[in-house]
Parts: C-alpha cells; sequence; structure tokens
C-alpha cells in the first residue's frame, strides 16, 4: 500500500485516519509515506507508533536544503518545523526514515519479497572472490551488522563439500573458480544450520563461472527455507545477466552492487530493532504554591521566573544546584562570600530581563577574595544601570570546579509539543552544535547522552574517570517532570549544568512562561 500524504484540500484522509483506517487490512502489508508537513503531529505520532509495531512503516522526507525548503513552501503552503525534531519524531514512533528514492524503492523491493523482517543485524555472506568479500566486511561494520563466524559443526560440514583452500569463516569464499555445485552445496549447509537469518550470495564472473546454473542452485534453496532471507548481488553487467534475469522471474532480490544491500539491511536492523519509543509520564500534583505564584507572575507580564522561584522549584524537586544567594545589600552579600572564600564564587546577574549575561558582562568568575568581590560587585551594578535592568540583584554561587559543562533545554513545539535537548554547555553551545534531541515524554536518556561528543567525555576518555551520568539523567528525568507539571511553561534552559564526578549541579536556570 503506498500512501501519499501532504496533499492539501486534495487529500480524502488525514495521514493519522489513514493509518488507523489501513492498520488492520490484510491486504496492506507495507505504508510507504512520502511527507512533506503534517497538520496533526501528535496524532499522527501515536498512530504511527501502534501501526509500526505490526507493519514497516517507511517515510521518505524531503526538504531539509534551504532551497527544497522555499520549494516545498511555494508548493504546500506549509512546512513541518525543524527537521531534527521531525526526524526524532519519527524515529521514536518506529518509522524507518529514508532520504532519497533509490533507498525508498530498494527497501520495498526488499520487505515486499523478503521470507521474514526479523533483520536482527547478523548476516552470512558467500562469496567466489576473496576482494569483494573483504570490502563486503567492511561494509557490514560500516552499517552496524554484525558478521559471526559459523559455528565449529557447520564448518566441519563445509570443509566436506570445499576445496581445502577456502575460507571457512564469515565470509565464506568458495574460490573463483566455483561452479553452481560448489555455491548450492554450501548454502544448503548454511540454511540447514538455522545460525543465519539474512544470508547474502556474491557472485563476480571470472574463469568458469556459471551464473545462470548458480542462479537455478539458489532458487532449489530458497524455496526450501521460507524462514531465511537469501539475498544476491551478482556483479559483472552482461556477463551475469542470464542468472540476474532468473532470479527476478522467481521473486528472489539481487543487487547490482552488495552496498545497495549491505546498507539498507543496516538501515532496517537500526529501525526495527530499537529500544526507542513513545511513552507516557504521569503528570503529578504541582505544588498549589508554586502554580499560584507562576499565575500571577503570568498576570504581572513577566516573561521568565525570577531567580527565586526558580529555586523553589528546583528545591521542591530537589534539583542539585551550588549554594546561592541573591543580593541588592553589598555587606550582606559579602558576608555570604566570606563564608565560602577561599573557595571561589561565581558573582552574576539576576533579572528576568537578562537573559544572556556574558553579553551584558553580567558574570566574574573565581571571586576569591573581598579585593575581587568589590570590583565584580560594581561592574554589575553597573551593568544594571546601563541595560536598566527591573527586579536586578547579584546572585553569588559557589563556583564548581573540575567539571564538564553539558546543556539541558526544555521548548514547545507546535506540532509536536515538548522537545528537549542535551549536548555540550556553556558560551560555545551555539558554535559546537553538539546536540540530542527528543520527543517528550522519553525514557532513554542515558542513550540520549551517548548521542553526544560531551557524553562521550562525562563517560570517561582518555583514561579519565567517568563522571556523574546517573545524576545527570536524574536531572533530565526532573526536568522532564517539570515541564509536564507546568503547562504554563513554555520553555527551559539550563546552561550550564556542571558535571563532577559525584554532581550534576545546575548553575543556570531559565523558566520562560507561555
Amino acid at each position: 500500500m503506498l500512501c501519499n500524504v501532504g496533499l492539501g484540500n486534495k487529500a480524502i484522509l488525514s495521514e493519522d485516519k489513514l493509518l488507523s483506517y489501513l492498520k488492520d487490512d490484510k491486504n496492506t502489508k507495507i505504508f510507504v509515506f512520502y511527507l512533506e508537513n503534517l497538520k496533526n503531529g501528535k496524532e499522527f505520532l501515536k498512530v504511527l507508533n501502534e501501526v509500526s509495531k505490526k507493519k514497516p512503516c517507511i517515510i521518505l522526507e524531503p526538504g531539509k536544503s534551504q532551497k527544497a525548503i522555499q520549494a516545498s513552501l511555494s508548493h504546500t503552503g506549509s512546512l513541518a518545523p525543524n527537521y531534527k525534531t521531525l526526524e526524532i519524531a519519527l524515529k521514536n514512533a518506529g518509522a524507518i526514515q529514508v532520504r532519497d528514492t533509490r533507498q525508498l524503492f530498494g527497501l520495498i523491493e526488499t520487505l515486499v519479497y523478503s521470507h521474514h523482517h526479523q533483520f536482527d543485524g547478523s548476516i552470512c555472506i558467500l562469496t567466489n572472490g576473496g576482494g569483494v568479500g573483504v570490502l563486503s566486511s567492511d561494509l557490514c561494520e560500516d552499517n552496524g551488522l554484525n558478521m559471526e563466524k559459523p559455528s565449529e559443526g557447520v564448518r566441519e560440514k563445509l570443509k566436506k563439500v570445499l576445496p581445502a583452500m577456502c575460507s571457512f569463516n564469515n565470509p565464506i569464499d568458495v574460490l573463483g573458480d566455483a561452479k553452481a555445485d560448489r555455491y548450492e552445496n554450501a548454502l544448503r549447509i548454511l540454511c540447514e544450520s538455522g545460525e543465519y537469518k539474512n544470508i547474502l550470495v556474491l557472485l563476480t564472473p571470472q574463469l568458469g563461472t556459471d551464473a545462470k546454473g548458480t542462479a537455478e542452485s539458489i532458487i532449489k534453496i530458497y524455496s526450501k527455507f521460507p524462514k531465511i532471507n537469501i539475498f544476491t548481488s551478482f556483479i559483472g553487467g552482461n556477463r551475469v545477466q542470464p542468472g540476474v534475469d532468473i532470479l527476478k522471474s522467481h521473486h528472489i532480490i539481487n543487487f547490482d552492487y552488495p552496498t545497495d544491500c549491505l546498507k539498507l539491511i543496516g538501515l532496517l536492523h537500526k529501525q526495527l530493532h530499537k529500544s526507542t519509543r513513545i511513552v507516557e509520564i504521569k503528570s503529578t500534583d504541582a505544588p498549589k504554591e508554586i502554580k499560584d505564584k507562576i499565575q500571577k507572575l503570568k498576570e504581572e507580564g513577566l516573561l521568565s521566573l525570577p531567580q527565586d522561584d526558580v529555586n523553589m522549584i528546583m528545591n521542591h524537586y530537589k534539583i542539585d544546584y551550588p549554594k546561592s544567594e541573591n543580593h541588592t545589600d553589598k555587606e550582606k552579600a559579602l558576608e555570604f562570600c566570606k563564608k565560602i572564600f577561599p573557595s571561589p564564587v561565581v558573582m552574576k546577574l539576576s533579572s528576568p530581563d537578562a537573559l544572556h549575561k556574558t553579553e551584558m558582562k553580567g558574570i566574574y568568575l573565581f571571586i576569591k577574595d573581598e579585593e575581587k568581590f568589590n570590583e565584580a560587585w560594581d561592574n554589575l551594578n553597573k551593568s544594571i544601570s546601563q541595560n536598566k535592568l527591573k527586579n536586578a540583584s547579584v546572585l553569588i554561587q559557589e563556583m564548581i570546579v573540575n567539571s564538564s559543562e553539558a546543556i539541558i533545554g526544555v521548548n514547545t513545539d507546535a506540532n509536536f509539543g515538548k522537545v528537549m535537548i542535551f549536548g555540550t554547555g556553556g558560551i560555545y553551545t551555539e558554535v559546537m552544535g553538539d546536540i540530542s534531541v527528543r520527543i517528550l515524554p522519553a525514557n532513554n536518556f542515558e542513550e540520549m547522552i551517548k548521542e553526544t561528543k560531551i557524553g562521550k567525555i562525562l563517560n570517561g576518555v582518555r583514561g579519565e574517570e567517568p563522571k556523574a551520568v546517573k545524576k545527570v539523567i536524574e536531572v533530565l528525568n526532573k526536568v522532564q517532570k517539570i515541564a509536564f507539571d507546568f503547562p504554563e511553561i513554555k520553555s527551559i534552559d539550563i546552561n550550564p549544568i556542571l558535571v563532577t564526578k559525584d554532581r550534576a549541579a545546575v548553575v543556570d536556570f531559565k523558566i520562560i512562561l507561555k
């Protein structure tokens, strides 16, 4: 079943209703979408999540380049927002995403004519060319496929029907002089063993190669083992065409090159065998005191929560943050600092209007004594005056050292609701572009962290001791809870969260209201 989604007023059924209508139709085996836009993203994802558990759903999404975006805008009048968000949303719902029509039609053919859809990542390669076998091994590794060796018993059986010079590992090399009988005997032993659900047979035209006879031998085996997918790649154009014609006439998939086959099987393994799925989260009753405070601030027209209110939320959800106090009185501020000296403190602007403190010269680090305190205090108050900041104060925090900076953020997407990011934090966040995205609710935050460069650092590199990744996961879960407990929140920005070997301390926590 081919479903064309994104027809605007011409569509008979919306994409989500079309899926619901056909999900139990016995004549519909696969859903294929050319996806330009979504008018009801949440509902579509919900239905897609259920349907993709039963039937493969392939989605081709165009329009990532600027020119493509302009073309799509002129064609449909609207385009799905933020492609990274869209990709993650579709992935979480179980869709198989493709980038071009070659992948699209290759996947359709592979799924339609495969005996089964158990692309578990394991594959065995049978070849008459050592070179193409080695190259295919590299391709398997590149595409996340596992080439386990046959068991000792299977290798012993292969040795009885193949010359001693053959390779009995994986790939299994039947040598360049192999005729049809050698392929047939080896393939039968592999299928009878049941050790592989997917087998790729490679054939290159060499002296004595019988493409037609080999194809006929493969057909004999193919019909007897319906629980095994046998793919072929007969390489050589006209020299192997008679064999290719026979394979196609019996609906055995032949690829011109093993590259295409292994990329597709790798994609199917990656998309059909993953832990990521849409999850549900139960919202708790948020404290009435905080809800009332947020409502009052909204009525006053404030765009972001003052720091004291943010601290109240962090305290309630038990989010770790540095010892800190807000001050407008210099003497009281110094008194607080002296409790921490000679350990360093950070002094920075605190105001609902001070969203980008660095540009306002609103952050001073490594304040260790009274002299540096006085200098920072005077400069911060000058910035308050110059920028005409309302409800401003000086926030003083203990300074956490020997840490890595990360960022956590939540935004509200018109199509998909709450979206969370995690990545490299600090002042170079935009420059580094090291971000992982999740549509909320989500529960695979450990995987989310591992997708980033900062995640690799946190887990320990070059002999460094791993940092408190579990603490970061706890913060991600708590931030998700805050986002759902308070629908009034439009976005959350935590940059940075400082991660040491035993802490994940939130240094700057902004909450923007709708």
